[in-house]
């Protein structure tokens, strides 16, 4: 028995010295290390092929809107590879042409462009290119074979398009104030504005400008600054330009003026790139004149005012459908203002005219209504012979229970017409004359 023991422990032993490692100077057997595999792809895309879209800048450069890089990839390797890179096509460029990839390591990657990228570039015109690269790997059991790569390269058509651009802060409604023959302002109908493009053209861009809603015996009261306005090849701006018209046209009437006047640029080029922004061409100003002989100064009675007496004065009043009182014009004038509200109501408009029975200077009037009743607008006129009216102008009320207008300057006149321009309706009871 103990001789069966012995023998099984030396058996045991012998076999724990077979299955030991190799030793220090020995080399693993790499025999049974699987075959390598490999791919080429496109970075941020998929597969082997991609689309590449090419713009230009506002500098006129060309960008593509990504990087034309493939990825050579494998599993690591226990030896050192070696990747090879060719061209496909006699426009491709490559960052390299042959890597070598250490052991352990899995990419390689290659950029592609192209050769003769200031002649693609100047190439103003719609155009593609195609790019691609090939590779082969040597390296420990890599399979002989080759892969391929491709991008396609979409290149936009250059194109310089010309607009106008106003100047930041610009005012394009103007509002003139005119009484007794003369502007009572002083601002200018002035525009800054300046002609761009987004991209330089080759050729210098020419600009003209015309002006429509005023008339041609107007035209010659426009000025602009610089009277020749042009954009030198290679650049993008014209620098700033001024646009103004004196106010002579607005004296073609008497009365109120609106007026809207379109300013429009004609481009002239030589170079085809160039196109010009119909949207973007023109620019549009409100130039108005309004008749303005008083002001409204508040709807409580301004202190040290001094009412003219109201004996032997009169009302005429325009009868009116929209009435649904009517006291006559000579409750406007009775002096009762306390709680007697006689007077003049209407869902539309009141216009009357006061007699005063002779010339009298006066500086003011002034209006109360009832229940705060007030008209949207107040306009007035006045005459000394009840024919010939001198017309003062349209100034809003306060949508108070009364209303203060002042003249601009002192005014001599038997007759005041007034009209008050209700939207939503009018309850009138009273008025006053200031001297």
């Amino acid at each position: 028995m103990r001789t069966l023991y012995r023998f099984f422990l030396l058996l045991a032993v012998g076999l724990l010295t077979a299955l030991s490692g190799c030793g220090e100077d020995e080399t693993p057997s790499l025999a049974t290390y699987p075959d390598n595999n490999f791919s080429l792809v496109a970075e941020d895309g998929e597969g082997s092929e991609i689309t590449v879209n090419a713009t230009y800048n506002n500098e006129g450069i060309l960008e593509f809107d990504k990087p034309v890089i493939f990825t050579f990839r494998f599993n690591a390797s226990p030896e050192d590879a070696i990747v090879t890179f060719e061209p496909i096509g006699e426009d491709v460029e490559l960052s390299d042409t042959k890597l070598i990839i250490p052991a352990g390591y899995t990419d390689a990657s290659v950029t592609l462009g192209i050769k003769n990228m200031d002649v693609f570039q100047s190439n103003y015109d719609e155009a593609t290119c195609d790019l691609g690269v090939r590779a082969t790997v040597q390296g420990y059991k890599m399979p002989s074979i080759s892969l391929e790569a491709k991008a396609l390269i979409k290149k936009e058509a250059y194109v310089a398009t010309g607009f106008l651009e106003g100047k930041a802060g610009n005012k394009t409604t103007f509002e003139h104030i005119y009484f007794n023959g003369e502007f009572k302002d002083t601002e200018r109908n002035l525009y800054t504005f300046s002609v761009q493009l987004d991209r330089p053209a080759r050729k210098d861009v020419k600009v003209k400008l015309t002006t429509e809603g005023v008339d041609d015996e107007y035209l010659k009261d426009i000025s602009i600054t610089p009277a020749e306005i042009i954009i030198p090849a290679g650049e993008k701006t014209s620098g700033d330009i001024t646009w103004e018209i004196t106010n002579d046209f607005l004296l073609r009437t008497s009365d109120d003026s609106s007026n809207t006047l379109n300013i429009t640029a004609v481009f002239e080029c030589e170079d085809p790139v160039f196109v010009q922004d119909e949207k973007r061409s023109s620019f549009t100003l409100n130039i108005n004149k309004y008749i303005r002989g008083f002001e409204h100064i508040s709807y409580k009675r301004p202190s040290g005012w001094i009412e003219w007496a109201k004996q032997g004065w009169s009302v005429d009043v325009e009868d009116s459908s929209d009435f649904y009182q009517n006291d006559g014009g000579g409750s406007l004038i009775d002096g009762e203002t306390k709680g007697n509200y006689e007077g003049i109501c209407s869902d539309g408009d009141i216009s009357f005219t006061l007699d005063m029975g002779e010339e009298k200077t006066i500086t003011g009037v002034g209006l109360d209504y009832i229940y705060y009743y007030a008209p949207q607008n107040v306009q007035l006129s006045v005459s000394s012979d009840g024919n010939t009216w001198n017309y003062l102008g349209k100034v809003a009320t306060a949508d108070e229970n009364a209303d203060y207008y002042q003249f601009i300057e002192s005014i001599t006149a038997r007759y005041v017409k007034f009209d008050l321009l209700a939207s939503w309706g009018c309850e009138l009871y009273e008025i006053y004359v200031f001297k």
